[in-house]
């Protein structure tokens, strides 16, 4: 199963449209619009979406990295560009459940906003998480990681289904977390088995002093009534 590689070389985060406050008893980004209108969100899809019909889903913006959503169902055409808002809550993100990480209430009320537009019928739809968790070795090679990152990330993207790549900057001691959301979990078999994931499983031992794997489904219920996070055991 791959897992994201870095989300370890500082590149800028994917920000949300959407102003933000410092809640000093939380130690927490407080979203202090989380409910965006049907022109927020086509604002900030007029960034992320070209006329073709091609999503950027990650950090990397070439051609080659980006989503083309003729290749994906309604459901999962919707949640990608409603997860284009994705952006972290907390400056220690790395280090705090997964759920309360990042501004998902913002990006379920996108989806719900395109879903009412297009007048189409949501049934519940589950989504694949992958989060992995890590600390840099002191002796890690900045440089080499991009590189791997990158073309696995052309590879991830080749093999279909990849809805969303996020990953920030390390912390002071090395912490930080990269996640990517999938179709369904079967895609990441094909994502996993190019020359260039197998080089970054090597890579994982010499680069990371500490690193875990999660697993997750995101259960978004009938008529985008509620969400759930659920542990994935298959």
């Amino acid at each position: 199963m791959p897992a994201p590689l870095l989300g370890t070389l500082g590149w800028p985060f994917q920000a949300s449209p959407f102003a933000y406050s410092f809640d000093e008893k939380s130690s927490a980004l407080v979203p202090t619009h989380p409910f965006p209108s049907a022109k927020d969100v086509h604002d900030f899809l007029r960034l992320y979406c070209s006329e073709n019909g091609n999503l950027v889903v990650s950090p990397y913006t070439s051609p080659s990295h980006t989503l083309d959503l003729n290749t994906v169902e309604i459901p999962q055409q919707l949640m990608a560009k409603a997860l284009t808002l994705m952006a972290s809550l907390r400056p220690d993100y790395a280090l705090t459940p997964y759920s309360e990480a990042f501004n998902w209430s913002t990006v379920i009320n996108a989806l719900d906003v395109l879903v009412k537009e297009q007048n189409f019928t949501w049934t519940r739809q589950e989504f694949y998480i992958i989060a992995f968790r890590s600390q840099l070795a002191p002796t890690a090679d900045y440089l080499l990681l991009g590189e791997m990152d990158e073309r696995s990330h052309v590879e991830a993207t080749k093999s279909g289904g990849l809805l969303k790549y996020w990953f920030g900057e390390p912390d002071a001691e090395g912490h930080n977390l990269a996640t990517c959301i999938w179709r369904h979990h079967n895609d990441t078999a094909g994502g996993s088995a190019g020359e260039s994931h197998k080089e970054a499983r090597r890579a994982t031992v010499r680069m990371f002093s500490k690193w875990i794997v999660e697993r997750k489904m995101l259960v978004v219920d009938d008529n985008v009534a509620g969400y759930r996070f659920e542990e994935f055991n298959g």
